[in-house]
């Protein structure tokens, strides 16, 4: 989860544009403008988040797998309903 903003941001510092956060602070780049190191890191930038997007999917799936077999594992994971309550 902090490799793919890392590496986006090393990426972005290989361009001649440099780092603009939150629209508002522009970060001047500190690499020098190469096409082979922007591709690299903006590939792995890319091959992470969606590598991240594939494992939220399959978390919530395998969340929803539990739920749906009723076999404990769900009601575990959930907070504890308070004593007396309907």
């Amino acid at each position: 989860m902090l490799a793919v903003p890392l590496a986006g941001y090393v990426a972005s510092n290989f361009t001649q544009y440099g780092v603009k956060l939150f629209n508002a602070v522009l970060l001047p780049p500190w690499g020098p403008q190469d096409k082979a190191m922007y591709a690299l890191f903006n590939g792995a930038h890319r091959t992470g988040a969606w590598l991240l997007v594939a494992l939220v999917a399959l978390h919530a799936a395998v969340g929803l797998w539990h739920l749906q077999r009723r076999d404990g594992v769900f009601a575990r994971m959930w907070p504890a309903r308070k004593e007396g309550a309907t």
